[in-house]
C-alpha cells in the first residue's frame, strides 16, 4: 500500500476515534485494564489508554462506587492540595498520562479501569478488513476523510472541502447510530465528569 495512503488512513482513523463533537465512541475500542495503587496519589495509565475513562472498580472494595472527577483541582478541593489523605479509594481523575486517586489506601489496591483504547493503525502489511468502524459507515467517514486529505495534498481545495463536508456528515450519522451507554458511576453530587 502507498505510504501517503497509509498515512491518510491513520489520520482519518485517529480523527474518527478521537471525535468529541460529535462524540464518537467506537464499541470495538472499549477495553479494560488494571493498575495497582502505591504510596503516591497517582499511577500511570495503561499504555493503550486513548480517552473516556467511564468506570473504575476497586478489587479491595468491589461494591464501592469510585467517582470520576473532572480535574485534579476538583480532587484537591475534596482531599486537600497535597493529596495525602489515607483510606479506601473513593475518587479518581486524569491528568496527562496519570490516574490520580484519593484517598491513598494503606495496602495496595488493584483498580480496574474501563475506557477506550488507542486504535490499531494501518501498516504496509494490512490486507484484512477494517473492523473498528462499522462497515456501513466506512465510506461516509473513513473514505471521505482520506479523499479530503488526498485532494488537499494535490492542491484541489474545492474537492477537499466537498469530501470534508461529506466526512463530517458521515461522522454525525455514525455518532447518532452508536448508542451512548456510559457505565459511569456518579457519586452523590460530588463527581463532575468531563467528556
Amino acid at each position: 500500500m502507498d505510504k501517503d495512503l497509509i498515512d491518510c488512513l491513520n489520520v482519518a482513523l485517529d480523527e474518527i476515534s478521537s471525535s468529541e463533537f460529535p462524540l464518537v465512541l467506537l464499541p470495538e475500542l472499549e477495553t479494560s485494564s488494571t493498575v495497582v495503587t502505591g504510596t503516591d496519589p497517582y499511577v500511570a495509565l495503561p499504555s493503550n489508554f486513548h480517552r473516556h475513562l467511564y468506570c473504575v472498580k476497586s478489587a479491595a472494595h468491589e461494591k464501592a462506587e469510585i467517582a470520576i472527577l473532572g480535574s485534579t483541582k476538583r480532587l484537591q478541593e475534596e482531599y486537600g492540595v497535597e493529596l495525602d489523605t489515607s483510606g479506601d479509594v473513593k475518587c479518581v481523575t486524569l491528568k496527562g498520562s496519570n490516574l490520580y486517586y484519593q484517598p491513598i489506601p494503606s495496602e495496595a489496591d488493584t483498580l480496574t479501569l474501563y475506557y477506550y483504547r488507542i486504535p490499531t493503525y494501518f501498516t504496509d502489511d494490512d490486507t484484512g478488513n477494517i473492523t473498528v468502524i462499522p462497515a456501513n459507515f466506512q465510506i461516509d467517514t473513513l473514505v471521505n476523510n482520506v479523499l479530503s486529505q488526498l485532494y488537499e495534498m494535490k492542491g484541489d481545495y474545492a474537492k477537499a472541502d466537498r469530501y470534508r463536508v461529506k466526512y463530517e456528515l458521515g461522522l454525525k450519522r455514525l455518532s447518532e447510530a452508536i448508542p451512548f451507554k456510559s457505565k459511569q458511576y456518579i457519586s452523590r453530587g460530588r463527581a463532575i465528569i468531563d467528556f
